[in-house]
């Protein structure tokens, strides 16, 4: 008959300390209504008054108001002005250790044409000194994702693309004090350890803005892009690390050891084995999502004791 084994189980412990710079869920409750501008509303800014707003229905369905930017061209579009910026100021500058990470989340959604033009949507990320740190951006013709570092340069492309049908949770991670940030769409990194400020630049925060770029300005298109559960905060641990595996047992086997582990977003860690809880070695390297998965151990481990480790 199988028994479970003893496992030790490290993960990051949790610290209070974490402080919300802005947040907003685009409710009533709030001072959001349905308008045609977000321009001026609640501390928001544009750089039109077209093309943002509250839209009178919800898009997310039952999850309340969300804002949107893109579907109506906005007014002065031209060859030099053809990106619409929407952002709220937090003018952030780090100040303590404490304030080493900040970190972005928003859930969104780009829906597409009706009249086949296809624009980009981005999110990008300012100082105080309003210098460009680095950009997302999501490519609605190629369906794929881009970043550019800096404000110069050429959009670098990524391996992971999107669809028009998902809401999609963005979540973005600066370390002010190693001077790098990390992305993850729906808690999948796909932009890893990438310069955050440039060199002279001053190491603060001032907005996220969502920017609704177009490609053809005598033919923008009318797809746009959804957005909602928009936060910026600090963060006392690092977001990095992943999240603890919400199951892990090991089981003896006629074959020998079989760990069986899930957990609540994609991860990597590393399976030890130990006999006197001092001393560690390396089983496996294992990268765990929310499906139950099954390993086996090397069948020669004898050690009485296991852990599984970020990675």
């Amino acid at each position: 008959m199988p028994f479970i084994l003893f496992l030790l189980v490290l993960t990051p412990l949790l610290v209070a300390g974490d402080e919300i710079l802005f947040e907003t869920g685009f409710e009533q409750s709030e001072g959001y209504f349905p308008t045609s501008s977000l321009n001026g509303v609640n501390g928001w800014l544009s750089t039109e008054n077209k093309g943002t707003g509250i839209p009178e229905n919800s898009f997310f369905e039952g999850e309340g108001q969300q804002a949107f930017i893109g579907f109506a061209p906005f007014e002065n579009i031209s060859e030099e002005n053809f990106s619409l910026f929407l952002w709220r100021p937090i003018d952030f500058s780090p100040q303590t250790q404490n304030d080493r990470f900040v970190q972005f989340r928003v859930r969104f959604q780009i829906y597409d044409s009706f009249n086949n033009n296809r624009d980009d949507f981005r999110w990008a990320f300012f100082n105080k000194e309003n210098k460009r740190l680095f950009t997302l951006d999501f490519d609605n013709s190629a369906l794929r994702i881009n970043y550019l570092l800096g404000n110069s340069g050429e959009f670098i492309q990524t391996r992971t693309t999107f669809n028009n049908t998902t809401i999609y949770q963005l979540r973005v991670v600066m370390d002010f004090q190693q001077n790098v940030w990390n992305a993850y769409l729906n808690d999948t990194l796909f932009v890893e350890n990438k310069r955050l400020v440039p060199a002279g630049a001053e190491p603060s925060l001032s907005d996220v803005s969502a920017i609704w770029a177009v490609r053809n300005v005598t033919r923008p298109g009318d797809n746009f892009m959804v957005f909602d559960d928009y936060q910026i905060s600090t963060v006392f641990d690092d977001p990095t690390e992943p999240a603890p595996p919400h199951t892990v047992r090991i089981v003896r086997t006629e074959n020998g050891l079989d760990l069986q582990a899930s957990a609540e977003r994609q991860s990597n860690w590393t399976i030890q084995g130990s006999d006197n809880l001092k001393t560690w070695t390396s089983l496996i390297d294992v990268t765990l999502d929310p499906q139950v998965k099954s390993w086996e151990l090397d069948s020669s481990q004898t050690a009485g004791f296991w852990r599984i480790i970020p990675r």
